[in-house]
């Protein structure tokens, strides 16, 4: 069973506005039809973070997770599913961000708008897009946010996140650190997908 976030379905006129859609899903937002529909400010996060301490499952077993699915298909494999779907439909899409650690975007006889659409899926990342992106503060070092990803990259450990000199130093400079398991969840997804 394939798990939806949000599904419109002939939507007409349709307004979103500050829309977060943050989850283990195989598709965060699906419309289908309709026209009209507008995101503005949307942020959708379907990437999964790796199991690293679950080595040993079988990929036909059941995901540790508590899914219910096979592990290869869910946190032993790459998400394949696209973050967003539009079939036939024209909705406008304004400041959205993507993170995936699939595909982005599945379009199907849409007319469908993407205005200032940042999608983070891959290693080609702009690390200060991606400051941006997390809300981290202005002045935040980029090496540091580099150096997080590289050291859990070169590692294959997705607990190093919790280690890096870039969690003191926000912790250090006053971030809010309430968010900082979204943030460790997406940067461990960039040194994994890439």
């Amino acid at each position: 069973m394939a798990w939806t976030g949000l599904r419109i379905i002939n939507p007409v006129n349709c307004s979103f506005e500050d829309t977060k859609a943050t989850g283990d899903w195989d598709t965060a937002i699906a419309v289908e039809g309709g026209t009209g529909t507008r995101f503005s400010n949307t942020s959708v996060d379907i990437a999964r973070a790796p199991l690293a301490e679950h080595k040993n499952i079988g990929r036909n077993s059941r995901c540790p997770c508590g899914s219910g699915k096979k592990f290869k298909k869910c946190h032993g494999g790459v998400n394949m599913s696209p973050a967003i779907i539009s079939k036939n439909g024209a909705s406008n899409f304004t400041d959205t961000k993507i993170v995936t650690d699939g595909v982005a975007l599945q379009l199907e006889n849409d007319k469908s708008t993407f205005n200032r659409t940042t999608i983070f899926a891959g290693s080609n990342i702009d690390y200060s897009e991606l400051a941006a992106s997390l809300n981290l503060p202005h002045d935040v070092p980029l090496d540091l946010l580099r150096e997080a990803v590289g050291q859990i990259k070169d590692s294959k450990n997705p607990g190093l996140i919790e280690q890096s000199e870039l969690k003191t130093w926000l912790h250090e400079n006053g971030f809010n650190m309430a968010c900082w398991a979204q943030v460790a969840l997406s940067l461990v997804t960039f040194a994994f997908s890439g």
